[in-house]
């Protein structure tokens, strides 16, 4: 069985004043757990939070950075090749 979601968005907005243990207001920001296929018996999700650009000429640019996973490690970017699992 498959699992349709249109999401809006709204539901992904950070309270950038908010956070814990934060004493400065992040900006805007939105967060949140994605289902990494449409099976609704899934239970893994992708976490994602994303900062828009605030650049006025960098508007269409998106940095992603993933990290995390059975082979992470976390000296693998200093390093030549990734280690293998």
């Amino acid at each position: 069985m498959r699992r349709t979601n249109l999401l809006s968005g709204k539901e992904f907005a950070v309270n950038g004043t908010g956070i814990p243990d934060v004493d400065f207001d992040v900006g805007e920001s939105y967060a949140g757990l994605l289902p990494i296929n449409n099976r609704i018996d899934e239970e893994r999700n992708l976490f994602f939070w994303f900062f828009p650009t605030t650049h006025p000429d960098r508007h269409k640019e998106v940095v992603i950075w993933l990290n995390g996973g059975v082979c992470w490690l976390p000296f693998s970017f200093s390093v030549p090749t990734t280690p293998r699992c």
